[in-house]
């Protein structure tokens, strides 16, 4: 059992990973919860989650965790940043993603983003779908690069015209998605 767990991303003792991963989701949910309500995430859940992570990766792994959780961190945030600088994801979803992925082993790492991401496509499509305004969107996009390559400088994308938050998705949701997947086996 113990070796399905580690191959799994979490190594378990009894039911330590699934007690971690059942808080690791609650934190998520909360998270989740306050971006859908207030457009943001509480730097202090986010704070809460990092020492959370660390603290696990520390009883998972000792040092070796810790410096692999690190490293997630440092990795996504690399990986956000530019998106953040351009208006793409807020610094609430940057912190929340790079935290989240500190929880994971590296065997897991990678599926995580992969699914968070598309989780969050799929709800991003579904929102366009629904508010009915694919042309509006794919016009804003196609003028943002059309005017990056011609002046040959990242600016910041274009915030919502038509209400603060009407084109918003909360990378909350994804995220939590995405670790429910993890906690029933998709991947």
């Amino acid at each position: 059992n113990a070796d399905i767990a580690v191959q799994n991303g979490l190594k378990s003792i009894g039911n330590t990973g699934d007690d971690f991963m059942a808080v690791l989701c609650g934190l998520l949910l909360l998270a989740a919860l306050e971006d859908l309500r207030r457009a943001r995430i509480p730097n202090i859940l986010i704070a809460v989650l990092a020492f959370y992570s660390l603290w696990y990766r520390w009883w998972d792994a000792g040092g070796p965790g810790v410096l692999e959780c690190l490293k997630h961190f440092l990795i996504v945030f690399g990986m956000t940043y530019p998106l953040f600088k351009i208006n793409a994801l807020g610094a609430g979803n940057v912190k929340l993603l790079s935290v989240t992925t500190g929880c994971l082993t590296r065997q897991v790492f990678w599926n995580f983003l992969l699914w968070s991401l598309l989780n969050a496509a799929i709800i991003s499509l579904i929102k366009i779908l629904k508010e009915r305004n694919l042309k509006e969107r794919m016009a804003c996009l196609c003028f943002y690069v059309t005017d990056v390559l011609e002046t040959g400088q990242i600016k910041r994308y274009p915030a919502e015209k038509t209400g603060e938050n009407r084109g918003r998705i909360c990378l909350a949701v994804p995220v939590l998605f995405s670790v429910l997947m993890h906690v029933g086996g998709v991947y």
